[in-house]
């Protein structure tokens, strides 16, 4: 695991909140580490801590996030 780039997303996961900016600013952060397969895979890690690690009100902006990284990998990579 690339543990800098893990520390960083950890940080940034634990401080996302339901406003449109910071999801999309989140989804974008973990999809420029997709070129990385170890960082890649540090930020996901990353982001199962913050899911196991978070409370209610916390948990809905993560799947906010998740969903726009899914979405937008999917409009930019098509249906592959």
């Amino acid at each position: 695991m690339h543990q800098p780039t893990y520390i960083s997303v950890l940080a940034t996961l634990r401080t996302v909140n339901m406003s449109a900016d910071s999801i999309q600013t989140t989804s974008a952060l973990l999809q420029s580490l997709y070129a990385d397969s170890d960082k890649a895979t540090a930020a996901v890690e990353a982001w199962f801590e913050a899911c196991r690690k978070g409370t209610g009100e916390s948990l809905l902006p993560l799947i906010y996030v998740a969903n726009d990284v899914l979405q937008v990998s999917c409009k930019k990579l098509g249906n592959r």
